[in-house]
């Protein structure tokens, strides 16, 4: 069976002529007794065993490496091989323990490998790459408008470091703590690289302050809080107001109710991501690859029972990974085009969303076209599903069938002697060699 190619192009001729390229049934169908003829009806288990036909593949009635082993007289069984994944691209060698590696490629499996060292010696597991991945994303971000230091980037940089855009709790109280110490040293800080900005810093607060203690004055008319402005105004400008200032009765409500007004439009700003991302995981791209996943289920059920759970999963796996990956990447131009309208659309769904969010109706009249947005991907994704479901069964049937084959013997390798049986000598013998021995046997001693 070693040689056995398992191909949705090629099941025609063993069904009548019957055409590929029809619904996903059809040509799960047909990929299905493509299986069956390559291995006979039998079940493939991730160790590389296949199970006689009748036998049940589930993980109930047969374990994955627990298949009996023919083993030489005199030798220990050997520990059954670990599941050849799904998506390797290179040929199994006959001797079941490596791979044919076209020459071509070598400098990138090197580099890959050289890479994946240098991560690991990083990186604990992938997770921890991953964030910190993100954490690096952010640190760029934030790098960037620091960098360029426009009134509106220094806005954002500071609104993340107060804690205004952490929607966790404990986070945004953490950084609040760090921001009000940092704002605390920054004055002297200020003062040793830029003298002439640190007076005009000072003098800018103080204003701030002396017009806070005049205000404070006119709404007391207590005379102490009249002299402790003067007083500082004094101090800072050799100047200071005579008379108490009127009272301006609408000053502070005005302000309680931009503090409010400020504080309001945070917490709906953050409030907002949190139902963007949420919407986006559940409604548009989750519920977009919740569907792949469910063409692929239906393309492969026909041969799902020929594999246990844990090599359908890296078989499905891999299908759902290459179809992706063969839209966004594609270098074909109407693929190119096709892939920039339909992230354009996504970008206007998530606008869309954010306005009736804003509006008070989250999402309202937003599912027909989401629909289309998923339909459209679906339709472009079953193109190459075929094929890549194709490609990939071959492989995993090529693979596991070949190292449940026996090893073929090598040209040339003469037929062991049997073991001597019933007094007859061992080997062939000429007639003559016969009758001599025969005659030492049988002599009358």
């Amino acid at each position: 069976m070693a040689g056995v190619s398992v191909g949705i192009g090629d099941v025609g001729s063993a069904t009548g002529g019957m055409p590929v390229g029809g619904s996903d049934a059809e040509l799960g169908s047909l990929l299905g007794d493509a299986f069956d003829s390559a291995t006979g009806g039998e079940t493939l288990e991730a160790g590389g065993e296949a199970a006689p036909a009748g036998e049940s593949g589930s993980e109930g009635s047969q374990q994955p490496f627990e298949a009996p082993i023919d083993t030489p007289v005199g030798e220990a069984p050997t520990v059954q091989a670990e599941a050849i994944p799904s998506d390797v691209p290179w040929k199994l060698a006959p001797d079941g323990q490596s791979y044919v590696l076209p020459k071509a490629e070598l400098p990138k499996v090197t580099n890959a490998l050289k890479y994946s060292e240098s991560v690991g010696q990083i990186f604990a597991n992938q997770m921890e790459a991953q964030n910190a991945a993100i954490q690096a994303g952010d640190m760029r971000t934030m790098f960037n408008d620091w960098h360029f230091g426009t009134e509106e980037s220094l806005k954002s940089v500071m609104s993340h470091l107060s804690g205004a855009n952490h929607p966790d709790p404990a986070t945004r109280a953490s950084y609040q703590r760090s921001f009000t110490k940092m704002a605390q040293m920054a004055p002297d800080m200020l003062r040793q690289i830029n003298p002439q900005a640190y007076s005009q810093f000072v003098s800018s607060m103080g204003k701030s302050l002396t017009a806070q203690m005049y205000e404070k004055a006119a709404q007391t008319q207590n005379p102490q809080d009249l002299l402790d402005a003067q007083s500082m105004d004094w101090a800072l400008t050799g100047q200071y107001q005579k008379e108490l200032p009127k009272a301006d009765p609408q000053a502070q409500q005005r302000s309680q109710f931009e503090q409010r007004e400020r504080d309001f439009y945070a917490r709906q700003d953050a409030a907002l991501k949190r139902e963007v991302v949420n919407f986006n995981n559940t409604a548009v791209e989750g519920a977009k690859f919740n569907q792949l996943s469910s063409r692929i289920d239906a393309l492969l059920a026909p041969v799902k029972g020929k594999f246990n759970e844990v090599a359908y999963a890296d078989l499905k796996a891999g299908i759902q990974r290459e179809a992706i990956d063969s839209l966004m990447k594609s270098t074909d131009p109407a693929m190119q085009s096709w892939f920039t309208e339909h992230r354009q659309n996504f970008d206007q769904l998530m606008a869309d969303y954010r306005h009736t969010w804003t509006q008070g109706s989250p999402g309202k009249g937003l599912q027909p076209r989401i629909q289309a947005y998923i339909n459209d991907f679906l339709s472009r994704a079953s193109r190459v599903l075929p094929a890549i479901a194709q490609k990939r069964v071959n492989a995993t049937t090529q693979a596991r069938l070949s190292r449940s084959a026996p090893a073929a013997k090598p040209a040339g390798t003469s037929r062991p002697a049997p073991a001597p049986s019933n007094g007859q000598p061992t080997g062939r013998m000429s007639s003559d060699e016969w009758d001599k021995q025969w005659a030492e046997a049988t002599a009358v001693r």
